[in-house]
């Protein structure tokens, strides 16, 4: 299947008509406060609307009330909130609407059972890794039994199966993914924020390589450019890549010929025709 596109920060229907033309699946419209991007809501009902039936629409925000997403979610019938703080599975659980979690890939080296990152408990990633490895310690007990003594003196006592395991030693990205498999659609991994090391993406492959298989399907994003977006689509097969400032004119102000480079540059190396993802 073709890897799927978004193209974020939307702030205009014109922009929005033209990232649909390129061939984007998905148009992310930002309501974070802080963000140039911020598109105002009387323009996303009218960007909504005209995606009808060609794209999907994520909204994106980052530590805001609740209320208010869930809201706002509503009132615009948006397809997905992606969630790009550090908000919790909890507050995920609450939202009306599919959830995308964003998490950057940089100095995540703590091991899974210390896993307090990103708005994971360590609670609920340690138990989303036990139960893992709970399943796979019964499915062996089940089928290595340990020698029974059925000599007369022993006949009343029969030894129960004894199987020792250690929990298999997860990468901090495998025991994230599973502890939001079940609260978030997807993950998307991004760069962080203050970091503008153009080759931040190499490092990020082999991260993700290194963590496969993961739980959950996830968007690659982060410094994407025509020119280097093969390279992540044919290596790591992502669902979806995500782009925003390498296909503008100007922060907010998208460059039509960019955003058609970038599409024709994934299509090409993921080998597919995107195609609107329902």
């Amino acid at each position: 299947m073709s890897t799927k596109i978004k193209i974020c920060g939307i702030t205009s229907l014109e922009d929005a008509l033209a990232a649909l033309d390129a061939g984007a699946d998905f148009l992310g419209l930002i309501f974070a406060q802080s963000s140039p991007r911020r598109v105002e809501e009387s323009v996303a009902k009218e960007i909504v609307a005209a995606a009808s039936g060609r794209a999907q629409i994520v909204g994106v925000f980052k530590d805001q009330e609740i209320e208010y997403v869930s809201e706002l979610a509503m009132s615009l019938k948006l397809d997905y909130v992606q969630c790009h703080g550090k908000e919790t599975v909890e507050y995920a659980r609450r939202l009306p609407t599919r959830v995308i979690k964003v998490i950057e890939l940089q100095g995540m080296d703590e091991s899974p059972q210390e896993l307090n990152v990103h708005g994971v408990e360590s609670a609920a990633a340690t138990s989303a890794v036990n139960s893992t490895f709970n399943t796979v310690a019964n499915a062996a007990a089940n089928v290595a039994e340990a020698p029974v003594d059925v000599s007369a003196e022993n006949s009343a006592a029969v030894t129960e199966p004894s199987i020792v395991l250690n929990p298999p030693e997860l990468s901090i990205l495998a025991a994230e993914a599973l502890a939001w498999k079940d609260d978030a659609a997807f993950l998307l991994f991004d760069r962080p924020k203050l970091l503008k090391d153009p080759e931040w993406y190499k490092r990020a492959i082999n991260e993700l390589k290194t963590a496969e298989p993961l739980a959950m399907p996830y968007f690659f994003a982060g410094g994407l450019t025509a020119s280097n977006v093969g390279e992540v689509v044919a290596t790591l097969q992502p669902f979806a890549v995500d782009v925003a400032s390498s296909v503008e004119a100007a922060p907010g102000q998208k460059d039509i010929g960019k955003m058609k480079d970038f599409c024709k540059a994934v299509k090409r190396d993921s080998g597919g025709v995107s195609a609107c993802a329902h």
